[in-house]
């Protein structure tokens, strides 16, 4: 039997980190290398016909200013800020929980995809990326599966001797 020795400082520090990483996830932010606050925008990604549609929750952003979209290398990145404004409501302020700061979403897409048909639009606090086209560009290819008796005889056919 192989002994093991417990450390007792690793497991509070796993919990922390889990902890950490629960509270992170249900406020929507997380902590950059720096410390700094960053946000996590909800993203939906689905196919309406042969498009992918991205949606991005990011209310309170203005879309001029706040926002970047680009395609580089097939990855489509979202990338802004939030500024949290400053409230002087003092008297009835009991909780602020919105989540402010930088953030950067990357989505893969398949090859083929042409940057110049992307269109993106804001309205409602939803940001929404249509890419045309994107699932024939991503249509999956049947390859065929052989079985064990068929590579068998495929590696005794061979000029090799298999």
């Amino acid at each position: 039997m192989l002994a093991t020795r417990w450390d007792p400082l690793q497991d509070l520090l796993d919990v922390e980190r889990q902890l950490g990483a629960l509270t992170r996830s249900i406020s929507g932010t997380q902590r950059t290398r720096t410390g700094a606050a960053a946000m996590i925008p909800a993203l939906d990604t689905f196919t309406r016909g042969d498009d992918l549609v991205v949606r991005a929750e990011l209310p309170g952003i203005d879309p001029d200013k706040d926002i970047d979209v680009s395609l580089q290398d097939n990855v489509l990145t979202i990338r802004g800020e939030r500024r949290r404004e400053d409230r002087t409501e003092e008297e009835h302020y009991f909780r602020f929980e919105s989540s402010y700061g930088s953030f950067q979403r990357d989505i893969p897409l398949p090859k083929g995809v042409k940057a110049e048909e992307i269109k993106a639009s804001y309205g409602r606090g939803i940001l929404e990326i249509v890419v045309p086209n994107a699932v024939k560009a991503s249509s999956p290819k049947k390859i065929q599966v052989t079985s064990g008796e068929e590579r068998k005889e495929l590696n005794t056919a061979s000029p090799n001797g298999g």
